[in-house]
């Protein structure tokens, strides 16, 4: 297989979804590599060992044939895993407990229904009969419905249906699991705290111990808007929303 072949069987790969790929090298070695298309020149690139933001392009001169790198879990499975675990850590840290009810709701709706409800959600049409159509679409889904009743609980329908993004917090580059410790000390002794450093971001965080609530965010330098997160613990914050 020429160069060009390569590199356009690598572009269709990452561009049908592909993160991980098997690399065949003419000199018949294989590899297995993450993959993502770079934001600047749009080249396929490899991430760098151990690193989510770094990487560089492949050498299509050295490679005879590209594949993707099936994974062994199925999307139900992934998404499932993923919110038990945002559960877990929850039930440890003891914050944001109040959105536990709703992820536990979502996980026994099961991922196929909660992918029906969401599509059918947006499907909902605006105008006077409105509250026809919701009502209709709560006697399907009543788990969706608020306490109040005949309302959506969106939440649900928005956040829990999706794969949760969770990271790491990050603050500096060379005493970030300091800054982790000093988190925890402070939720141990349920003290206020209140963080603020650069790391690519201008980055914050807050923790308030009479809501048990803590909040992390990744805003572009001097801009006031960027990424933010809910923490889950001292460690692990999920994505909530971009401003």
């Amino acid at each position: 297989m020429g160069t060009t072949d390569v590199q356009t069987q690598a572009e269709q790969l990452v561009s049908a979804g592909a993160r991980k790929v098997r690399i065949t090298y003419i000199d018949g070695s294989t590899e297995t590599v993450r993959v993502f298309k770079g934001s600047g020149t749009g080249e396929i690139c490899r991430f760098r060992r151990r690193s989510r933001r770094y990487g560089y392009p492949l050498n299509y001169g050295r490679i005879q044939n590209v594949t993707a790198v099936q994974s062994r879990k199925s999307p139900e499975k992934k998404w499932k895993d993923a919110w038990e675990k945002v559960v877990a850590r929850l039930k440890c840290s003891q914050l944001w407990e109040n959105l536990i009810p709703d992820i536990e709701i979502a996980l026994s709706m099961g991922y196929e229904r909660l992918q029906k409800a969401k599509k059918e959600y947006w499907e909902i049409p605006y105008g006077d009969d409105r509250d026809t159509h919701v009502k209709a679409y709560l006697r399907k889904y009543p788990e969706l419905e608020t306490e109040k009743g005949e309302n959506i609980k969106t939440d649900i329908v928005w956040h829990y249906s999706e794969l949760p993004k969770v990271k790491k917090m990050r603050f500096t580059k060379y005493r970030n699991d300091d800054v982790l410790e000093r988190i925890q000390i402070a939720m141990d002794r349920k003290e206020k705290l209140h963080l603020s450093d650069q790391y690519s971001y201008d980055v914050s965080f807050e923790y308030n111990p009479e809501t048990n609530r803590a909040w992390y965010s990744e805003e572009f330098r001097g801009c006031g808007n960027g990424h933010y997160f809910l923490a889950l613990d001292a460690t692990h914050a999920i994505f909530w929303e971009d401003d």
